[in-house]
Parts: structure tokens; C-alpha cells; sequence
């Protein structure tokens, strides 16, 4: 719904059989069980479902789907309006090179001079 786009998901579905005798699987099943459930779905952008879920089958989903639904939806919300808020709100991106695991308990002071919480106590 943050989106308001349609959403397909397209997932598979799988019965034990349809895997060689000598798979090493976590799951038990028996070789007419489904493993895989499958629960494709065909989603509007207001989270309506269009169509599925189809849960332990095989098939093909269709909808008839409108894209001017899409403008409608976004008229009472927009994400990036909604959110933009240079007032309030920045991003800024430290592109200097940092160790991913730094050893020991003292605290550093982060590129460009911030003091960290612990060090301002």
C-alpha cells in the first residue's frame, strides 16, 4: 500500500515428488505433500486482492486491472511528498572508508567531528 502500484507475487508451489529421491530436506513430507504452498496473488494499489491467493495448486492468475487506479490511490497519499521534508529532514552519505569491527570499548568520534551520545555524557 505505501507504494500504490499493483503488486504480482508469483511464488512456486512443489510436492515432495518433484524433487530427486535423494534431496536432503528439513521438511517431512510424504511424496504427494505439498512442500512449497505456493499463495501467488495479484494485489491493487490499495490492497485490494484481485486474484488468489492460489495456495497448493498449479495455475495461472489473471486480472483486469485499470492503471488510472493507480492516480485515484495516490491522491490520498504520496509517499515521496509525504516525506519530504528538507526542513526537517536531510541524508547524508560518509563515503570515507571504515573497519567493519573496531576492537575495544572507548568511544570514537564518527567522520566530521559528531560526538556520540556516550561521549557527550
Amino acid at each position: 500500500m505505501e507504494g500504490r502500484c499493483f503488486v504480482i507475487g508469483a511464488c512456486q508451489v512443489m510436492k515432495r515428488s518433484d524433487f530427486p529421491e535423494d534431496y536432503a530436506s528439513r521438511i517431512e513430507a510424504g511424496p504427494d505433500e505439498w512442500m512449497m504452498h505456493g499463495r501467488s496473488v495479484i494485489v491493487g494499489p490499495l490492497g485490494d486482492v484481485l486474484a488468489g491467493p492460489l495456495v497448493d495448486e498449479e495455475g495461472t492468475l489473471t486480472a483486469d486491472v485499470d492503471v488510472d487506479d493507480i492516480i485515484g490511490a495516490k491522491l490520498d497519499f504520496d509517499p515521496v511528498g509525504h516525506y519530504s521534508r528538507p526542513d526537517i529532514f536531510s541524508l547524508r552519505v560518509d563515503e570515507a572508508e571504515k573497519a567493519p569491527v573496531v576492537a575495544g570499548s572507548k568511544p570514537t568520534k564518527p567522520a566530521g567531528g559528531e560526538i556520540s551520545v556516550e561521549e557527550a555524557a
